[in-house]
């Protein structure tokens, strides 16, 4: 089996060798290449990539991939699915590090179950700077009923696309490409893997090292991100709500992800102070009131509620959006 570890590249000129370190140590001894897609950055990461794979001596095929100019992290992942020539892909972010024996692990579970779309493991605990997303849940080796495999996407692991083997045949065939040029495109991507898998498998062994950067763009509060993310949740919520109205039935775990969206995606607008984007949301969830009414719960409606004025401004507070999160989203 020969796995395609994908590694976008921009800016992360103080962590790029830690990455790529944690490639270089891995125990799996089967056919792996690396792909590096270089997203132009204005700082010197790519080179320091060079010079370490110049330096390089082990059986990894490491190699450069070039974009013309600065698109994004869903175009350099996007590059990373066409120019792939694995059986699996694995996407690593290039300010976190997996673990020696992470891909190992991975592919012995893809072996065991070689009819699973995906198989994923948990962060790892216990490592200086990382962030550890357990849940407190243990995760079950197989499934293959997609309402379970809802629940664990949307529910109990984090919407990413790290940390996940996945079949290049299956990521093409369902057309499971990143939306580019909008923040939070792992929520969006995470939508559509879960509409589309039939089985996968999970190990709640710790594979991925998920590294509190402060420098990243997630957590970058100024105004000018904050509405680029809150353009980013809009766009997501769009896409979800048009294909759940097209085609019809949803599990509730969907429709909580959406309204968990939802809610993030009021904070988001709240946080940019932006009167255009808080017209387009009410629009919007007008409209989709208008849409769904025949298919209104109370929970759903409460939370319809809670995003109109005058409930809405208190969004910005941690107990008013941890109330809706705990006593009316999982109902809806």
């Amino acid at each position: 089996m020969k796995v395609s570890i994908i590694i976008p590249v921009y800016n992360v000129a103080p962590y790029i060798r830690r990455c790529l370190d944690s490639v270089a140590a891995q125990t799996y001894t089967g056919d792996m290449e690396c792909l590096l897609i270089d997203d132009c950055g204005t700082d010197d990461s790519i080179n320091i990539a060079k010079q370490w794979i110049e330096g390089y001596n082990g059986n990894i095929h490491f190699t450069i991939f070039y974009h013309s100019k600065n698109q994004g992290l869903s175009a350099a992942r996007n590059t990373g699915i066409e120019v792939a020539s694995g059986d699996y892909i694995y996407f690593l972010d290039s300010d976190d590090a997996i673990t020696p024996n992470c891909i190992k692990t991975l592919v012995k579970l893809a072996d065991k179950y070689p009819e699973a779309d995906f198989v994923q493991g948990r962060t790892a605990d216990g490592i200086q700077g990382t962030v550890s997303h357990y849940f407190n849940f243990n995760l079950p080796e197989y499934v293959a009923d997609s309402v379970l495999i809802d629940k664990l996407l949307f529910m109990h692991t984090m919407p990413s696309a790290w940390n996940k083997l996945m079949k290049v045949s299956f990521i093409k065939a369902e057309r499971l490409y990143f939306p580019i040029g909008i923040l939070h495109e792992d929520v969006y991507w995470t939508f559509f893997l879960a509409k589309h898998t039939r089985k996968a498998a999970f190990t709640n062994e710790g594979t991925y090292c998920y590294y509190a950067n402060e420098n990243s763009v997630m957590h970058n509060q100024s105004d000018a991100n904050m509405q680029k993310r809150a353009i980013g949740y809009q766009v997501s919520i769009n896409a979800f709500v048009k294909d759940i109205l097209q085609n019809g039935a949803t599990s509730k775990y969907q429709r909580q992800f959406v309204g968990d969206a939802i809610l993030n995606h009021l904070y988001h607008i709240a946080s940019c102070r932006s009167l255009s984007l808080w017209f387009q949301f009410w629009q919007h969830m007008i409209f989709l009131a208008f849409k769904a009414k025949h298919k209104f719960s109370l929970y759903s409606l409460i939370l319809f509620l809670a995003t109109m004025p005058p409930f809405c401004l208190f969004i910005k507070f941690n107990w008013w959006r941890w109330r809706v999160r705990r006593f009316v989203i999982p109902h809806v």
